[in-house]
């Protein structure tokens, strides 16, 4: 964030001031002026963390769904790490795959937990927070109705200084939530900070010529000191030739007849000349953000998926689509019109998010241009006018919690041509109806099938084989796929499934034989098993089942590119729990290709050598992933030796045991390094066995009691994140990191959670056969 460092302060001092009633302050200002920016950046303050004992965020829009609403905030409070939200450094302890529930980044809850939970959201939601000091964030609220919905969801009387923060546009949602003295309003930027903006965008990122700098002062002085405005601006200016005068005074003139505008009229003039200057390839991919909800905090690897199923992309023989599609996204955040929402710890993107004025203008656009139908309550009486015309749309997107497919089909059936347009159909809400009927034969092209935010369905039509172009599928079932003639989906990329309640009992529908398939996720301990044949489009498998019947070595040469791999260690064919044969996972060292590796086991399946890790891991590894796999510690001396390996999370006692030593000459490039739930006491270790460690994350590990005191030494280091852990483990990092401010370096940050003021027994042990 540059600039309004001033009003940081202001909203910090308000947060943690010393009024014990509640209080709600209100931010006000037009879009794009920076509010939602500001308060990520209070939220994510080390002293504002430190001062509640929960906090929780969700995001209103100007079409809200309060039950939504509330699960977000459930979903915050119920996570065992606490994670902000915006351009962060992703390291928590959620799941890796994309979920199967749907395409936005939603509450780490259960898809069905309104319907399994007695008590409604608002209930729940109102035991959460009984009897804490809580900050909840409320960004982005548009009407005083919605205020009344959800704050009567908060305890009645509170009088322990909880807060609760809230963004609007209008200042009379501000005034009516808030009192007169808590409306802050967001100012401008002045020329400094807009310049200041501007050349980091600009200058320090692309290196332009010192002679535009004078050209660029006078566009930025018209900016007027809204942020949105600068940073789209600074995008069209570096996406400019910089080698090219002629195109720089072009693109100047057109920005200098729209800068003297009013700053919203301005705003929208200048995303609209960003957007015309996209070559046709980008136009496409930015306005399909259209497709998600306004808010929505969208899943990178989703959205790659879904690009490469609607052939957007150029084929480049020196690259894979996948890396084509990401070039594209970053091209998108490089002129200002895509924000980066999550990173993980190597610098990949994880999830991206449109500013809702962008999303606004990228939805009016599609519509314009007859490419999107996004329906939902405030449109659905125009949708089913009789002037509706769907087939001209190649996109149609339902946040409807009554529509039927059969509706969409007798809209299509009107106006039924040869020439059927629709490409894709994405369900967003999870109150589908649980089955309907046959309806393949309106939608021959549809390439993208989306109903996996869905209730479970108990019934799939028969008719979905038959969309033999579909090259996107999700779905959240309880039924057996055996059923189905899958093979008849020729042109199958991407296989996404959640299956629920699910037994196996005849045989295995080998889905990676399907010819095309590139990215299959399926729930753990479904039937997944590696394909009869080598199969060289598989990029990413996601959770294979083993044991399987004639599991070998051998059968991993048949997914020879495989760049994601997760393998779940679960159930027998004979319902019994089942052990690897020895060498079993030896083939994974001829995956040349494998970057990121995760190995499962059922929880209470194994016990301590049950599991053994393969002799040679994938000469490539970069990630890998462990969970309930009960090692020994000696065992890290294999993984330690990885060269490539940049990130190691140990999840639900992957390694058992009360002391752990390392050794030199390990760990060379480990960035990351996660441990959630371990009985690990002692442990040994000095800072050039962990020589590029720049974030450690210990969550639930209460007998641990400090963190080496030679980390003082890793000059890398830039977070210590400790949830649930004891006081002592506590004290140890922070010690760590009053030496290091001591040597005049505050690049280290300590962060915890939930701290135990003296060991206790959080999970029972287990009989591990006498193990120590």
């Amino acid at each position: 964030m540059v600039g309004c460092d001033d009003e940081f302060e202001t909203i910090g001092h308000k947060l943690i001031s010393h009024s014990k009633k509640l209080e709600v302050i209100s931010i006000v200002g037009m879009g794009g002026i920076g509010k939602t920016t500001l308060i990520q950046r209070v939220y994510e303050n080390t002293s504002i963390i430190s001062h509640f004992d929960v906090r929780a965020w969700t995001t209103v829009s100007q079409e809200y769904n309060l039950e939504e609403m509330l699960l977000d905030l459930l979903g915050c409070i119920g996570k065992r790490s606490t994670v902000g939200v915006g351009s962060t450094i992703e390291g928590d302890t959620s799941n890796d795959d994309p979920p199967a529930i749907g395409l936005t980044d939603l509450p780490a809850i259960n898809i069905n937990e309104r319907a399994i939970s007695n008590d409604p959201p608002a209930t729940r939601l109102r035991k959460a927070l009984m009897g804490k000091r809580y900050l909840i964030v409320i960004d982005d609220i548009w009407s005083t109705k919605a205020w009344d919905d959800i704050h009567t969801c908060f305890p009645k009387e509170d009088f322990n200084g909880s807060r609760i923060l809230l963004t609007t546009r209008l200042k009379q949602v501000a005034d009516y939530a808030s009192v007169s003295n808590n409306s802050h309003y967001m100012r401008f930027l002045n020329f400094n900070e807009s310049w200041n903006l501007f050349y980091k965008k600009v200058f320090e990122e692309k290196k332009f010529p010192a002679q535009f700098k004078m050209i660029c002062r006078g566009i930025v002085e018209k900016c007027q000191g809204l942020p949105l405005t600068i940073i789209v601006v600074a995008g069209l200016i570096t996406s400019i030739n910089k080698e090219s005068l002629n195109q720089w005074g072009i693109v100047t003139e057109n920005l200098n007849s729209l800068l003297s505008m009013d700053p919203e009229e301005r705003c929208s003039k200048i995303l609209s000349l960003s957007y015309y200057h996209l070559p046709p390839h980008l136009k496409v991919c930015f306005l399909y953000f259209g497709v998600f909800p306004g808010d929505s905090k969208v899943l990178v690897k989703r959205l790659v998926q879904l690009w490469v199923a609607e052939g957007f992309l150029k084929l480049d023989l020196n690259k894979s689509m996948e890396e084509v599609a990401e070039a594209y996204l970053q091209d998108l955040i490089d002129r200002g019109l895509v924000q980066i929402d999550k990173q993980s710890p190597n610098g990949k993107i994880k999830s991206c998010r449109l500013h809702d004025i962008l999303h606004s203008f990228c939805l009016i656009e599609a519509q314009r241009e007859n490419l999107l139908c996004f329906i939902n309550e405030n449109n659905i009486d125009v949708a089913m006018s009789t002037s509706f015309n769907p087939k001209a749309c190649r996109w149609i997107c339902s946040q409807l919690s009554h529509l039927h497919l059969s509706i969409v089909r007798a809209w299509y059936d009107d106006t039924h041509t040869s020439d059927e347009e629709i490409h894709s159909f994405i369900y967003f809400l999870k109150d589908f109806p649980r089955s309907y009927e046959p309806w393949s034969s309106s939608f021959k092209l549809l390439k993208v099938l989306d109903i996996g935010s869905t209730l479970i369905l108990d019934i799939i039509p028969g008719e979905i084989v038959d969309l033999v172009n579909l090259r996107y599928l999700a779905l959240s079932t309880s039924v057996v796929l055996h059923k189905f003639q899958w093979f008849k989906l020729r042109s199958l990329q991407t296989f996404i499934v959640d299956f629920h309640g699910y037994s196996w009992k005849a045989e295995p529908p080998y889905i990676l034989d399907m010819p095309r398939l590139r990215n299959v996720y399926f729930t753990k301990g479904s039937p997944l098993y590696l394909p009869k044949l080598v199969q060289e489009n598989l990029l990413t498998i996601s959770w294979l089942n083993v044991p399987e019947p004639l599991w070998t070595k051998s059968d991993l040469t048949k997914i020879p590119n495989v760049k994601k791999l997760g393998i779940y260690i679960g159930i027998s064919m004979n319902f019994m729990p089942s052990l690897l044969p020895p060498g079993s996972l030896d083939g994974l060292a001829d995956l040349h290709q494998l970057e990121n590796l995760k190995i499962a086991a059922k929880e209470s399946n194994l016990l301590v050598g049950d599991f053994q890790l393969p002799k040679v891991f994938p000469p490539n590894l970069k990630k890998l992933t462990l969970c309930h796999t009960y090692l020994p510690w000696d065992d890290m001396l294999l993984i330690a030796t990885l060269p490539n390996l940049e990130i190691l999370k140990l999840i639900g006692y992957a390694f058992y045991g009360s002391e752990w030593k390392t050794t030199e000459n390990g760990f060379c490039k480990l960035k990351y390094f996660q441990i959630e739930e371990s009985n690990l006491k002692y442990w040994s270790a000095v800072a050039n066995h962990f020589p590029a460690l720049e974030y450690l994350i210990l969550s639930y590990c209460q007998h641990l009691e400090e963190v080496p005191a030679d980390f003082v030494d890793i000059t890398t280091l830039q977070l210590i994140k400790l949830t649930h852990c004891c006081s002592s483990l506590v004290t140890s990092a922070k010690h760590i990191q009053k030496e290091r401010l001591d040597y005049g370096d505050y690049k280290l940050v300590v962060r915890d959670f939930h701290t135990l003021p003296q060991r206790k027994q959080l999970f029972p042990e287990r009989l591990l056969g006498g193990y120590n």
